[in-house]
């Protein structure tokens, strides 16, 4: 599944919080860019990871990040997120669509509403073709922010939504990640000391402070993700966790955290639980198998177990075991480059395709 595209290509995914890059191959490249507080540097920003990735002669590009609050509105943003792509490199570009398409850079933006968030229909496809061969498949792949649990059938992506508005109404989407969530997002109360406690509608502590005290997490790597900017150390958890409830790090310790952390990881398993369930049922899905992914494969992993508690599905696929960890955190820019990679040699190859 490492083995490397016949055509040179860097599929890169753009979202709001986060870029990722992969030839297909052994380069991978997850980045963390909060868009919506530095567009201006968006085309600086690729340019630099692009310099990384080895020789290629085309780019394919999907996105997420047209949605940020910088940008007025879908169109303009993915308009914007194209123009910067163009300026970072002089190499033929390619836009994935929702529909399966790749397109110019022209098309994308008069077709911005296929070309909007269109990530997750590449991975379920990628996936669909080439990782699961079962007649019935759902892959789970949760990223920072967000859920997705997208349904194939026979090699084919079975979605009944093409946008978030739609994915959202069907559970296709669910708006909780490994990293990124606010917890008081999650929970409006939480258990603490045997005693029930609101917590403070504050973005005070994320499922980064949750998934490092759990130990799903490692320390120190993802310290651009806390709440208040501070390190992604344990005490660092354990203080942005005490402020939930009104606490600090000297009436709040490592077992409070725990006790906190804890049923905010259950309450994420149920969301994703009740949309697997969801899914499955609308797609009359028989027996699928699971693939889990992404940042929060551990968490796609273990709302699977539960599902599978009452449900009859088939054993799970970890695409950080079938792909690598590190081309797991990349799913959606390994997937790009090999959907490219085959609709190039579909097309011949010819540079007047790609110009």
């Amino acid at each position: 599944m490492n083995q490397k595209p016949a055509y040179r290509v860097i599929g890169m995914d753009i979202g709001g919080a986060n870029i990722k890059a992969s030839d297909g191959g052994d380069f991978h490249h997850h980045e963390p860019f909060a868009l919506w507080q530095t567009p201006k540097e968006l085309g600086e920003k690729l340019r630099e990871i692009l310099a990384l990735a080895p020789a290629h002669d085309f780019v394919a590009i999907t996105m997420t990040g047209e949605l940020t609050d910088c940008f007025e509105n879908k169109q303009s943003g993915v308009a914007y997120i194209i123009e910067q792509a163009v300026q970072a490199t002089v190499l033929p570009i390619h836009v994935y669509l929702v529909d399966s398409r790749f397109v110019d850079v022209q098309t994308a933006k008069q077709e911005y509403y296929l070309a909007a968030a269109s990530n997750w229909h590449a991975l379920a496809s990628f996936v669909a073709r080439e990782v699961c061969h079962h007649p019935h498949g759902l892959l789970i792949d949760i990223g920072s922010t967000t859920t997705d649990v997208i349904a194939f059938r026979n090699g084919h992506v079975e979605a009944s939504g093409i946008d978030d508005f739609g994915r959202l109404l069907n559970g296709e989407l669910v708006y909780t990640g490994s990293i990124r969530s606010a917890v008081n997002g999650i929970l409006q109360q939480v258990i603490h000391r045997g005693q029930p406690c609101p917590v403070m509608n504050e973005m005070f502590a994320t499922t980064l402070d949750t998934n490092i005290i759990l130990g799903h997490l490692p320390l120190e790597e993802n310290k651009f993700y806390t709440a208040d900017g501070g390190e992604s150390t344990t005490q660092g958890c354990i203080r942005r966790l005490a402020r939930l409830i009104g606490k600090d790090d000297q009436t709040f310790d490592l077992n409070d955290a725990h006790e906190i952390s804890t049923q905010v990881f259950e309450s994420q398993i149920q969301a994703i639980t009740s949309a697997i369930e969801k899914v499955a049922e609308h797609q009359k899905l028989d027996r699928p198998v699971p693939v889990v992914s992404g940042q929060g494969e551990f968490l796609a992993a273990a709302a699977v177990h539960r599902v599978n508690a009452e449900h009859s599905f088939q054993q799970a696929i970890l695409l950080g075991k079938r792909l690598g960890p590190a081309a797991s955190s990349c799913a959606t820019a390994f997937a790009i480059a090999h959907l490219a990679n085959d609709w190039i040699a579909g097309q011949g190859n010819s540079d007047d395709q790609f110009a």
